[in-house]
């Protein structure tokens, strides 16, 4: 069973890009530090919680990472987190619903570092929903839009 056992933790990493797709696993302990290093990752929802996290993560391992989120002061704050600076990463204030603000993050990303590389999509809430096929437009605009 991954992860059990005396060789550590097994890594697994799944990958889609213009190039392919697929997985890679590592078994027992690897160290991955550096494998992000000349990557360039956008994270929505990077203000708080498991978004916080991965731009923490990512940015330990070497990427220049966007924290993106509508809340401003919290994407600030991940940046204090992470001890960076405008070499290493950046803050954007945007609303994901919002289809001119994801393309201006984009171009904010792109001027600034040249590239994107990853996406992490983190900025959504998540409620109790009906089947999907029942789900109306105020439902999915609180999951995924501007209400989240």
């Amino acid at each position: 069973m991954p992860g059990s056992g005396a060789r550590g933790l097994d890594v697994g990493v799944l990958y889609w890009g213009p190039t392919g797709h697929g997985i890679e696993v590592f078994p027992g302990r690897v160290d991955l530090t550096g494998r992000l290093e000349d990557k360039v990752a956008i994270v929505t929802g990077g203000a708080s919680g498991i978004g916080r996290a991965i731009c923490q993560r990512f940015g330990s391992e070497g990427a220049k990472v966007a924290v993106a989120d509508r809340n401003i002061v919290g994407a600030e704050e991940t940046l204090a987190q992470m001890g960076a600076n405008s070499d290493t990463a950046m803050a954007i204030d945007v609303n994901i619903s919002n289809a001119s603000q994801v393309e201006r993050m984009v171009e904010q990303v792109v001027a600034q570092y040249g590239k994107v590389d990853i996406l992490v999509n983190g900025a959504a809430i998540l409620i109790r929903t009906p089947d999907l096929v029942d789900v109306d437009e105020i439902i999915w605009g609180l999951d995924y839009g501007d209400k989240c």
